[in-house]
């Protein structure tokens, strides 16, 4: 008791003096000093002491206790939060707070509601949370992780979805550590369920169904599908799918049979992510959707230029994190700077239009749906089967067979990429993007690692793994060959050519000869007629961005940029001018360079004036055409 408190009680100055002794007495024990609070019937009591003696002072009208201590962890952070159980007018509430927020007693009316009242009081909240705290001895502490995917317990590896975790379906301990296993994804992701294997016979017809996706839909789209479910569930990637194609295709419904392999539940109308969703929150659904895929829904570019811009800036954001690996960077109110959260899956995405950039696509593998190609009847055999959970227990049957060696995985999956790039690239892909080799490789790691687990599980014989082992190698290499069209139509020197011809065939630049007049065959660069009757003369179209002597091109860097900028109507060439010299350069566009200075541009003096100028062939830039009568 404080002295002033105990002076207040009538106590003298020789009171104080009586209750001197020459040693210090020992502090009482926590347990041995009565709580001054109380629950009761009415709600939490506080029994203060005052001069009068104890009167009891109400601070709730609902009683409240901690009923656990919960530790959640998303596989980079550990954030605590209470779980409280609330009695409030006969009717019990469950309700989670973050830690930091408890001592606040915001809560109360958040989760409570307006019946719930905390009776005024300079230090009433101060009461209440050590009331609260007082009231709930021995409280548990829980660990639960807000992430699916593997995790290591002990010595035993465990997939984490929604309602638990599975194990190695031969070692009964490990089941019986999955069983112990709590998790708390976000909300959203309440779908991602996973049913524990139960019966061989019932396994193998969950496997053969997902198998049977490649006759119901064409290979083309089946083995890219099977190959990046699968892919996905072993490790994270550092490639994302792209499933293009104009409305009524089928492609969000068939990104769904993907996604439903990780869940009944999940369905065209109820996907993880849509590119309607804010970047933060497809960043965070990757973060928290580990080794697992991850679809984000409808890339359809639509409204004025801006609204397409931010679109695509979006779509080059979230891929571009997925294929380097990494994170978006964020700080704390304090200024210290928290943890990055990569994607840890796989995104496929489906749209009608693919994202801007050469560099972004290259992450990207890309499957075209066409009209007609899925056969809508198929289609419906696939979705019941997608909501009766036979794709999920596919999945779970895998995934509790890797586990039984899912070291192998951690340690070799890296190797067994770089063995299989290799391979694909002897196979015709070594003069594509660096990275096709290796996305190609991941697919197909995928796809290899699925039926070598059919052939284990009995589903297929020896001849027919051998076949399907084969199909899939054919059709993952006829899609990278599709890629490398891909890239090299949005190669950027290539790209830069093709705009600049665009610029001089209608007539938005313009081409001189090196005395500033119009040259030879002169409207293949960009001149015109113009003016009736004897005075018609020549006329340069727009900006003037280079000069021509016979068979030769000398261009002025930046008015050239410039002009195929405003030809790309939204898609432009992103990169500076020493950088677009790099490119013109390694892909042999450039007739010369200057070795003296060691530049890739050169001088030339035209018409008096000594110009710095990017050169190349005519015929590179225009191909011949038809001459000018």
């Amino acid at each position: 008791m404080g002295l002033d408190d105990y002076l207040a009680l009538g106590k003298t100055p020789k009171d104080i003096f009586a209750l001197a002794v020459e040693h210090l007495k020992p502090l009482p024990s926590p347990e041995s000093v009565p709580l001054p609070y109380e629950l009761t019937s009415t709600g939490i009591v506080w029994n203060k002491a005052t001069k009068d003696g104890t009167i009891p002072q109400l601070l709730t009208n609902f009683g409240a206790r901690i009923a656990a201590d919960v530790l959640c962890d998303d596989g980079v952070e550990r954030q605590r939060s209470f779980h409280l159980e609330c009695t409030l007018k006969g009717a019990i509430h469950s309700f989670q707070v973050k830690a930091e927020e408890f001592d606040a007693c915001g809560w109360a009316s958040r989760h409570l509601g307006a019946a719930a009242v905390i009776f005024p009081g300079r230090a009433t909240n101060d009461h209440l949370r050590v009331a609260i705290r007082q009231l709930s001895p021995d409280v548990p502490v829980r660990r639960v992780y807000a992430h699916t995917g593997w995790i290591q317990d002990e010595d035993r590896w465990l997939y984490l979805h929604n309602e638990g975790a599975l194990g190695h379906v031969e070692a009964s301990s490990a089941i019986e550590g999955a069983s112990s296993i709590t998790t708390q994804l976000p909300e959203g992701l309440e779908s991602f369920v996973l049913p524990v294997p139960n019966s061989e016979t019932a396994n193998a017809s969950a496997v053969r169904a997902s198998l049977e996706l490649l006759n119901l839909f064409p290979v083309a789209i089946a083995v890219p599908l099977l190959a990046s479910v699968y892919r996905s569930a072993l490790r994270p990637v550092d490639l994302g799918m792209w499933f293009a194609g104009p409305s009524g295709t089928f492609k969000s419904e068939v990104a769904a049979i993907g996604q439903a392999h990780f869940g009944a539940g999940w369905t065209s109308r109820n996907l993880p992510c849509s590119w309607a969703s804010t970047p933060t929150f497809i960043e965070a659904m990757g973060f928290h959707l580990k080794d697992a895929l991850c679809v984000i829904d409808d890339f359809a570019p639509r409204g004025s230029l801006t609204e397409i811009s931010q679109l695509h800036a979006r779509a080059d954001r979230i891929l571009r994190n997925q294929g380097n690996g990494s994170g978006r960077g964020r700080g704390r109110v304090d200024g210290t700077p928290r943890r990055a959260k990569p994607p840890r899956g796989l995104f496929l995405s489906t749209g009608e239009d693919l994202p801007d950039g050469y560099s972004l696509r290259a992450r990207l593998l890309v499957v075209n749906f066409e009209p007609g190609l899925i056969d809508s009847k198929n289609l419906t055999i696939a979705q019941n089967r997608a909501s009766d959970g036979h794709y999920a227990r596919s999945m779970a049957a895998f995934i509790s067979h890797q586990a039984g060696h899912y070291n192998y995985w951690r340690e070799n999956l890296g190797s067994e990429v770089r063995r299989l790039s290799r391979e694909f690239a002897q196979s015709g892909l070594s003069d594509g993007h660096l990275r096709l080799a290796d996305n190609i490789a991941n697919l197909f790691l995928g796809y290899e690692s699925f039926v070598l687990f059919a052939a284990a599980a009995g589903v297929v014989g020896e001849e027919e793994r051998e076949s399907l082992m084969a199909q899939g190698r054919r059709v993952l290499l006829a899609l990278a060959h599709l890629q490398k069209v891909l890239h090299g139509a949005k190669e950027p020197a290539q790209r830069f050519l093709e705009l600049l011809r665009s610029a001089l065939i209608a007539g938005r630049a313009h081409i001189a000869d090196l005395r500033g007049e119009a040259p030879d065959a002169p409207s293949r660069w960009g001149w015109r007629h113009s003016g009736s009757g004897n005075y018609t003369e020549w006329q340069g179209q727009g900006e003037r961005i280079g000069w021509v002597d016979d068979e030769q091109v000398y261009l002025n860097t930046d008015a050239a940029l410039g002009a195929a900028n405003k030809m790309s109507f939204g898609e432009g060439i992103s990169l500076s001018g020493s950088t677009l010299h790099r490119r013109l350069a390694e892909r042999g566009y450039l007739a010369s360079r200057d070795s003296t200075r060691q530049t890739l541009t050169i001088r030339k003096v035209i018409n008096g004036v000594r110009q710095e100028v990017l050169h190349l062939r005519a015929a590179t830039l225009m191909p011949a055409m038809s001459e000018d009568a």
